[in-house]
């Protein structure tokens, strides 16, 4: 994936946050509490989920009950209308899924479920929370071949649901730090896992790790140091 991509998917999810008004290209959904759209443009369609910019919530409402496939029940079970909307507008394309949050925990799904050999598909999140234990992860297409996550360091919702629970995460990460991109080793990410549920409720701190807007400009100002 390149850095102009993920770039654009950072801008895209931050405009998510406002409602979109139906155009030629653009169609808006919201169903069942699930909001975004989809952008039609000539050369690639994107797939735009809307999350959450209230951290607060990953760390007392949730539902962490698992499909007998080994997949977030909840998160699939929000993917399935979105899945729906958007086959509609998807052609013979290259397609791109992304959302921040919630909306990205969705967009791997949804990636997952419109994947086929056929067809180009990427995924792109960003503070997205794990999805799915090693037997979900074992059922994601082999087709679906660029999956990105977009990390800020001290986000805890990328850390929920806990690791203790049997949730995994899979696919190429991107860690952003206040000083640019970062690549944490194996105690770092340890340290991270720890403490960073628990360090980010210190003074509100919580919010501006994981709003988008702090997403898009961590990308913008610093991706250019990670290697397209």
């Amino acid at each position: 994936m390149t850095n102009d991509m993920i770039k654009i998917a950072a801008s895209l999810c931050l405009h998510s946050y406002n409602t979109a008004e139906p155009t030629a290209n653009t169609h808006p959904f919201n169903i069942e509490n699930i909001s975004g759209f989809v952008l039609d443009n000539p050369d690639i369609c994107w797939i735009v989920i809307t999350g959450t910019n209230e951290a607060t919530d990953w760390l007392t409402n949730m539902n962490v009950k698992k499909t007998s496939d080994g997949f977030h029940r909840g998160f699939r079970s929000s993917s399935i209308p979105v899945h729906s909307f958007a086959e509609k507008y998807i052609g013979d394309k290259p397609i791109i899924v992304t959302g921040h949050s919630m909306g990205g925990a969705i967009a791997v799904i949804v990636g997952a479920r419109i994947s086929a050999p056929i067809r180009d598909v990427s995924v792109i999140t960003f503070g997205q929370p794990r999805i799915a234990t090693i037997l979900g992860i074992s059922n994601i297409p082999i087709w679906l071949k660029d999956y990105t996550r977009v990390v800020n360091m001290r986000d805890p919702v990328p850390y929920t649901p806990f690791w203790l629970m049997g949730y995994k995460h899979f696919g190429k990460v991107i860690y952003l730090s206040d000083k640019g991109v970062v690549n944490p080793g194996f105690f770092d990410k340890l340290w991270e896992i720890v403490q960073a549920p628990f360090s980010s409720l210190k003074a509100g701190k919580i919010a501006s790790r994981h709003d988008m807007s702090v997403y898009k400009s961590r990308v913008e100002q610093f991706l250019s140091q990670y290697g397209s």
